[in-house]
């Protein structure tokens, strides 16, 4: 029997991410690497989508040429099949350096599972611990309407292996992954019929924020909310969605219905752990199974959960002892649209709330719109905020800074803000939320 501080399960990104912070503090600890290369493969598919959104969206500028005194957008095109086989290589020099960390730490190839909560079989091997993380990844969830046609629909995993894409396709699920990859599609020329059940988009709470959203993504894509779908068929190459009210007809799907655990072969079962809908109950704070030392850092990735490198972090830090708690960095949430959506922190009951129009007007003199609503105690300290807006993502680091300071909205007030900035853009959410405490 080998005994360990923590062990690792799998060595994609979230995998040595854990193993990096463990060798830091100076752990014992291993890497049980289930399946060379696939996990590491899975790990680049964050990647593989911002270069599909930064892609499109510089494709999208040939649409301000005129404005700027700038022709020949007319000759500019996107070549899907290059654009993928570029993404590709993109891919395979994340996974090269990814395969170069990994000889940084102690490692063995072997499929794992479980004979009690501490203690797992890897081969011809015992090995137990005091904490297991499993960062084996995630699967796409396949709703039972689209299972008949499973080997044909695309998921994230499969999008970019294709050689070229349909000319139309069905995005469904406009979550952050649907929000995200259904623009960037729809502007590089795929026509997108977005579909989503629910009545937010990117899991947007605030009314207001998701109809600023969903203006904003319906001038890209034909946009279908609270649409649920009943069958699904395909005939000569089309594909057929049918719901109560519509029925769509497409040439391929792109399936974006949220994600589950990786967990199989493993014999979680063995361990009488609570599940819900099929993923093993955990803290939300801490990921760690319930009554168990064990924490499962492959979180649903559509919005509903901590953002994955979040999400490790904290199950690392809290399987060492380090901290207990989510800190507030936690609910910092960012969806990479154009413009970006972002939330953080907490709207909390009585919450005073301030709203700003963020107009800018740009380095090359166009326009770009959004909207910022901000949440504040009844003393009026920064407690929360979401927003669709230009440079969202920077924004809401810096918001998440002033809730950490426990700053309130006359202490931003008094900071300098430069004229004509996006951040100055602020000032009026600021000052609503200081006229009301």
């Amino acid at each position: 029997m080998e005994f360990y501080d923590v062990i690792v399960i799998s060595a994609g990104t979230l995998g040595l991410q854990a193993a990096e912070q463990l060798k830091m503090h100076q752990a014992n600890y291993l890497i049980i690497e289930q399946d060379e290369g696939a996990t590491l493969r899975d790990a680049s598919w964050d990647v593989a989508i911002k270069t599909l959104i930064e892609t499109a969206h510089v494709f999208h500028t040939r649409n301000k040429y005129d404005a700027l005194g700038i022709e020949g957008a007319q000759h500019v095109i996107a070549n899907i099949p290059e654009i993928l086989a570029h993404i590709r290589n993109v891919q395979d020099d994340l996974i090269s350096g990814l395969f170069q960390r990994l000889e940084e730490h102690p490692v063995i190839h072997a499929q794992a599972s479980f004979l009690d909560a501490n203690t797992l079989k890897a081969d011809s091997r015992s090995l137990k611990a005091d904490k297991i993380l499993i960062c084996t990844g995630s699967k796409p969830i396949i709703p039972g309407i689209f299972r008949p046609l499973k080997a044909d629909i695309l998921t994230i995993d499969k999008l970019f292996e294709q050689e070229d894409l349909p000319q139309s396709l069905a995005v469904v699920g406009m979550g952050c992954r649907g929000a995200e990859l259904g623009q960037a599609l729809a502007r590089l020329g795929i026509e997108v019929f977005a579909v989503e059940p629910t009545a937010t988009i990117a899991a947007v709470s605030d009314p207001e924020i998701n109809q600023t959203a969903q203006y904003i993504m319906r001038q890209d894509m034909r946009l279908y909310m609270e649409t649920q779908l009943q069958t699904v068929e395909k005939e000569d190459g089309v594909y057929r969605l049918i719901g109560e009210n519509k029925t769509l007809e497409v040439s391929g799907i792109l399936l974006c219905a949220g994600r589950s655990p990786n967990l199989q072969g493993m014999g979680l079962n063995k361990l009488n752990i609570p599940y819900s809908g099929g993923t093993p109950v955990c803290d939300r704070q801490t990921l760690q199974i319930k009554g168990r030392p064990i924490y499962v850092t492959s979180v649903d990735d559509n919005g509903r959960s901590l953002p994955q490198s979040i999400a490790n972090k904290i199950a690392c830090e809290h399987a060492l002892g380090i901290r207990g708690q989510a800190e507030p960095e936690s609910s910092l949430r960012i969806t990479f649209t154009d413009p970006p959506v972002a939330s953080l922190g907490q709207k909390k009951t009585g919450a005073i709330e301030g709203r700003a129009l963020l107009d800018n007007r740009n380095d090359n003199g166009l326009e770009e719109q959004g909207m910022v609503k901000l949440y504040a105690s009844s003393e009026g300290r920064l407690t929360g905020a979401e927003m669709m807006a230009p440079a969202a993502d920077h924004l809401a680091h810096l918001l998440q800074l002033a809730i950490q300071q426990q700053l309130s909205a006359n202490q931003l007030l008094d900071l300098p803000f430069y004229p004509a900035s996006l951040e100055a853009g602020l000032r009026d959410a600021f000052t609503e939320i200081a006229g009301k405490h």
